[in-house]
């Protein structure tokens, strides 16, 4: 069956955990629900005076995150079918891209057309941190499943991987020639891939929590790992260290990880020459 009820565009789309629902925006700022048991009924949950860019629904489907053209990230509350929560887009202006949520539920990032990302706390509701990531726009995010990692890509060609126990940049990958459009992890986190304007798809494994590329990778003219911390966190995020350490720490802990990153922190070191210290 086809879904119809967008009078434009359709500029973002996610379907819940449970396969039976989908969410979708479009360019008029028009906020559908479809129920696949009744598709010729769609539901508006909102009327926004921007294009909706992404969207982004929590695994008991009960918040739906939705970012604007304007930059702004909205959370509406489904049982109520209420806006509970808002943020403005960061000061320096940018649209809304892309919004990724943690798989423990206790995090999402969103990005924006001018190279920002910011990372929010969704037990508190607050801003944890945002950093320059890429030069240019961010195109895409991705939490490695499980684990402290989140990946963005951009118009810059760099595949950014950051820790979230700080926020700094831990590795800078390149291989792509040309903007990046995408990027996704396997459901064990070990492998992540992403994909250009060209039409290369590069596959990256994590070895040793280290992400190196396989030789087969399409493009022939792949440039070595180097480590780069152009963007480090400013003065203002550093003073926010202290509430994203206390989330992800959350997550650390209910996945038993935190002794394993200390005796991985010497194995980078044999790794990676210019390893960038995050501690």
């Amino acid at each position: 069956f086809s879904l119809t009820g967008h009078g434009s565009g359709v500029t973002a789309f996610v379907i819940n955990s449970t396969g039976d629902c989908v969410y979708s925006g479009d360019e008029h700022g028009k906020l559908l629900m479809w129920r696949f048991d009744s598709p010729s009924q769609p539901i508006q949950l909102a009327k926004e005076s921007h294009a909706i860019t992404a969207v982004c629904v929590t695994r008991d489907s009960s918040i739906l995150a939705y970012g604007l053209a304007n930059g702004q990230l909205k959370f509406m509350n489904l049982i109520k079918n209420s806006i509970y929560c808002v943020f403005d887009g960061p000061k320096h202006g940018g649209s809304l891209t892309s919004i990724c949520l943690h798989a423990e539920q206790v995090v999402l990032a969103v990005s924006y057309s001018d190279g920002f990302v910011r990372v929010f706390d969704m037990t508190n509701k607050e801003l944890a941190f945002e950093y320059k990531a890429h030069a240019g726009r961010v195109n895409a995010l991705a939490f490695q499943p499980s684990k402290h990692y989140l990946v963005s890509v951009g118009d810059d060609a760099i595949v950014q991987v950051r820790g979230l126990k700080t926020g700094k940049i831990e590795f800078s990958l390149q291989a792509h020639s040309n903007e990046i459009l995408c990027v996704g992890f396997s459901s064990n986190g070990n492998v992540f891939a992403t994909g250009d304007m060209d039409g290369n798809i590069a596959v990256w494994k994590f070895e040793e929590d280290r992400p190196s590329t396989p030789p087969e990778y399409t493009n022939a003219h792949r440039q070595e790992i180097e480590i780069k911390d152009e963007f480090g966190v400013t003065d203002t995020l550093q003073a926010k260290l202290t509430t994203i350490d206390t989330i992800v720490a959350r997550v650390m802990d209910s996945l038993d990880i935190m002794h394993r990153m200390a005796d991985q922190n010497t194995m980078q070191l044999k790794f990676v020459s210019d390893y960038v210290d995050v501690q």
